[in-house]
Parts: C-alpha cells; sequence; structure tokens
C-alpha cells in the first residue's frame, strides 16, 4: 500500500498552523514542519512558530532541531524529513506535511538534483572579491536560467550557484534534469489563499503583533548569545531589520515598514511557487470543513 502524505502550503500569515492543527485533529494525525526558520532553536516570535498549545495537542516534527549557527540545506531536510513521514506512516497516522517553504515542499515531491558539499573557502572568495550586484552578473552570464530565477538581493543562493558551477563545471539548471527519484506518496495537495489586500492586511497584522511580543527582545537575546548579523539564519527575513535598528540605522517604524513591505513581497513569490511547481488544489483558510471532507474521501477514511 502506497503510503499517504497530506500536504498544507500557501504564503506567511495565511494561517497554515490554524488549518493543520484542525484537521491534524479531525484525522488524528501528526504534522512535519516544511518550514525553513522553525528549523531554528531561540527564533520563535520573528518565525511564527507554533504555540505550545498547538504543539501540546498534536506531535509537530523538524522544529527546533538545530541552533542558529548550524548549517542547513534542502537535502538534508528532505532526509529527516523522509523518515519522520515513513514512521508516521507506519503508525497508521495521517501525516501533514506543512509550510511555506517551497523548496522543502519540492524536495519531497520531486525530489533534488545531486548535491555538492559546499566549499567555505571558495564562498569567502567569491564574497570577498565581488560585490553582491556583480556576483548576480557573473551568475547571469554563466547560468541566465537559474538567475532568472533568483533574486538580485539573495545571495545565499546566488553564491551558491556559482560555487556549483566552479566546483563541478556544470550549470546547476543543467543538474537539475538529474534529480533524484521522488518519493513514493499518495499525496493530496492542498493550498491556502486568500483576496491578496485580506492577505496583506494579515500580514501587516502579524508583524505589528510580533513587535507587541518582544521581537526586539528576542533579537537582542539571540545577539547577546553570540549569533552575529552575518550568519543566514539572522539575515532571514524580519531578523535583519531588527538587527538594523538594534545599531541604530533605522527607526522602529522604519523597520516595521520594512518588514511588512519585504513579507508582502514574499508572500507573492510563495504563491506564484506554489501555483507553478507543486499540484494544489487551492482553498481558504475558512473552508477547512470542506478541506476535511475532501481529505477525507481520498483517503477513504
Amino acid at each position: 500500500m502506497i503510503p499517504s502524505l497530506v500536504i498544507i502550503a500557501g504564503p506567511t500569515s495565511i494561517g497554515k498552523s490554524d488549518v493543520a492543527l484542525r484537521i491534524a485533529e479531525e484525522l488524528k494525525g501528526e504534522i512535519v514542519s516544511a518550514d525553513s526558520r522553525q528549523i531554528y532553536r531561540h527564533m520563535n516570535i520573528g518565525t511564527a512558530k507554533p504555540p505550545l498549545s498547538f504543539l501540546q495537542k498534536i506531535p509537530h516534527y523538524l522544529i527546533d532541531i538545530i541552533n542558529p549557527d548550524q548549517e542547513f540545506s534542502a537535502s538534508m531536510f528532505k532526509k529527516l524529513a523522509e523518515k519522520e513521514i515513513d514512521t508516521i506512516n507506519q503508525r497508521g497516522k495521517v501525516v501533514f506535511l506543512v509550510g511555506g517553504c517551497g523548496l522543502y515542499i519540492n524536495a519531497i515531491t520531486q525530489g533534488l538534483f545531486p548535491s555538492l558539499p559546499p566549499s567555505k573557502k571558495l564562498r569567502e572568495e567569491l564574497c570577498k572579491k565581488y560585490s553582491l550586484p556583480e556576483l548576480y552578473y557573473k551568475l547571469q552570464e554563466i547560468d541566465k536560467e537559474t538567475a532568472s530565477k533568483l533574486s538580485s538581493y539573495d545571495k545565499v543562493r546566488i553564491v551558491r550557484a556559482l560555487e556549483v558551477f566552479y566546483l563541478s563545471g556544470e550549470k546547476v539548471s543543467a543538474l537539475r534534469k538529474y534529480k533524484t527519484i521522488k518519493s513514493n506518496y499518495n499525496t493530496i495537495g492542498i493550498g491556502l489563499n486568500i483576496e491578496r489586500d485580506l492577505l496583506y492586511q494579515k500580514i501587516n497584522n502579524r508583524v505589528d503583533r510580533m513587535f507587541k511580543e518582544g521581537f526586539v527582545q528576542e533579537v537582542k537575546n539571540l545577539l547577546n548569545m553570540g549569533y552575529h548579523e552575518n550568519l543566514s539564519s539572522m539575515k532571514s527575513l524580519g531578523y535583519k531589520q531588527v538587527v538594523k535598528y538594534l545599531k541604530g540605522e533605522t527607526d522602529l517604524e522604519g523597520t516595521k515598514l520594512s518588514m511588512k513591505k519585504e513579507t508582502r513581497n514574499y508572500a507573492k513569490r510563495q504563491i506564484t511557487w506554489f501555483k507553478n511547481k507543486e499540484k494544489l488544489e487551492w482553498f481558504e483558510p475558512k473552508e477547512v470543513d470542506k478541506i476535511i471532507k475532501i481529505i477525507k474521501d481520498r483517503l477513504r477514511y
């Protein structure tokens, strides 16, 4: 029998955690997180981790698994997630893969191209020798297809694409045709979305709520613990803005506005990714009863 996997995906702030909890309770399932930032310990408010009350009701996996200064990749996620998915399935539970990281979800549904081990020395040389615009220009020259899919500000992925090329002589876009065999799951894909204006309002409200809950203090604590601003985790959305605020480079209101704007842009990219990369049926979060019925029918519950 092919093991089942229910995917609940969508943009940030849409309410994935609430919907997933409701459905998992109804179907007695368990949740595997597909969030690229909730993996970090000590980063709670800025990553909008599910509250303790959620974690106590339904088992959640791949949350708080590494420290902010540790390396993590989509291939590592794939290995850990598949282990948890298979274990949960073996217990006869319904597995829910829940999150907004398109790359992580795609790693499970479509597989990954063969990965090369990172070269810290090469990365440092590239970053020391070239500015970010120069790095992006080099990538455009080498691999126009990959460059067109990346933001010109996405330094981590730009450097990684250049690193892959210099180490292997192959473009990332060419390597993608050698994808690993995807996991054999009976997948049910659920996408959550609402009208754009409503989504943007939810994003704005979430950012305001984060600051009321102590987001600035959370970032202060991370810096005091020795997690410096140049870490990938600390350069992520929200954390980099607050670091600038703490350094006196922006005021609090400007920090919030910057966070809101960048989060809205991120949400747009997430929606585009999921619509292009995944086979999802789209619903509004309020249609949770309808979603439950569909999942039950598909699983012959």
